[in-house]
């Protein structure tokens, strides 16, 4: 018995070997395989790029959260460092650093109420407004488990204070520490 198909495959080899040599046949199965490697290469990139871009800004967030369990900075209620002095339309406030000073770079302050005034505080830095509380105009941060105190320029005092601790390389994490009310200096 005669096999048709070994014949029918051969008469289909014949004529695609007429129409296109067995080397150039070869070389687009080669080129084909190369280029699905690609593809798969590229997809696995873009996936890789998302994920670890994902896990580092949940890693940033999670130092944010680090900070507040205690709070490594916060501003003191004491009612002599902490106070609006209405004779010189100062609002003082006394902020506290606690034993992890070398993550901040500084803070951002916030005096709360219908106009709102921020200052951000580093370390060695000039603030229009903002001078220390033993009188240098050259802000200071406090060192590990000291306080320092800041005298801010305010016409009207402030409804509520707010600190954000500053990560080393400027990140701004959300507010550790509000007083509301504000005490008038005695």
């Amino acid at each position: 018995m005669k096999n048709f198909n070994k014949k029918s495959n051969s008469r289909a080899d014949s004529l695609l070997s007429k129409v296109m040599p067995s080397s150039v046949r070869s070389q687009s199965e080669v080129i084909s395989t190369i280029l699905l490697v690609l593809i798969a290469i590229v997809a696995i990139t873009t996936v890789s790029m998302f994920i670890i871009n994902f896990v580092n800004s949940q890693i940033e967030k999670s130092k944010c959260v680090e900070l507040f369990n205690p709070p490594i900075i916060e501003i003191r209620n004491n009612p002599s460092y902490t106070c609006y002095d209405d004779n010189a339309n100062v609002m003082r406030v006394q902020v506290h650093f606690s034993e992890t000073r070398s993550l901040l770079d500084g803070f951002v302050i916030t005096l709360g109420g219908a106009d709102s005034q921020t200052y951000k505080i580093l370390n060695n830095t000039l603030v229009d407004g903002v001078n220390m509380g033993s009188g240098g105009a050259t802000l200071v941060l406090p060192a590990d488990n000291t306080e320092k105190t800041y005298n801010i320029t305010s016409q009207t005092p402030p409804e509520n204070l707010e600190i954000y601790p500053v990560l080393k390389g400027g990140r701004v994490c959300e507010s550790s520490n509000k007083i509301s009310p504000i005490n008038l200096c005695k």
